[in-house]
């Protein structure tokens, strides 16, 4: 499984980001409204999401490390 990892420079408090973040369900509301037009739980360790070019992928959640 390949994984992808970025970094971005948000101007906003650590705690609202990881709220948001941790908001796996919400995805298309809370980090990419307009980018992502749709999620629909698979699970709850797994969604499938919609673009706003109707590609779909499913993601996985794999793990949240608080410590980190």
């Amino acid at each position: 499984m390949a994984s992808i990892v970025r970094e971005v420079v948000v101007e906003a408090g650590a705690a609202g980001c990881w709220d948001a973040v941790r908001d796996f369900a919400s995805l298309h509301e809370r980090l990419a409204p307009g980018f992502i037009t749709g999620v629909q739980m698979v699970s709850p360790r797994e969604r499938d999401i919609t673009f706003f070019s109707g590609a779909v992928a499913r993601e996985y959640l794999v793990g949240i490390d608080d410590d980190r």
